[in-house]
């Protein structure tokens, strides 16, 4: 949505495209709100560990942090 906003492909007018399109969106996980540098104000982030075990991959999840 960001990108078609812009209008272009650049990274610049994409980031400022992004902030006036997480303004108004409401997605799955909710309302996006972003405080005056950008950032966003409030949101669950999962942290996850991969591992490399005997030729197959192997994720575990070793931290969790809520804005």
């Amino acid at each position: 949505l960001a990108i078609e906003k812009a209008g272009v492909y650049d990274g610049a007018k994409i980031r400022d495209a992004l902030w006036e399109v997480g303004k108004e969106y409401a997605g799955v996980s909710g309302t996006i709100t972003f405080d005056e540098k950008g950032d966003r104000v409030s949101g669950t982030y999962e942290v996850w560990k991969v591992d490399l075990v005997e030729g197959e991959y192997s994720w575990e999840r070793i931290g969790l942090i809520s804005l």
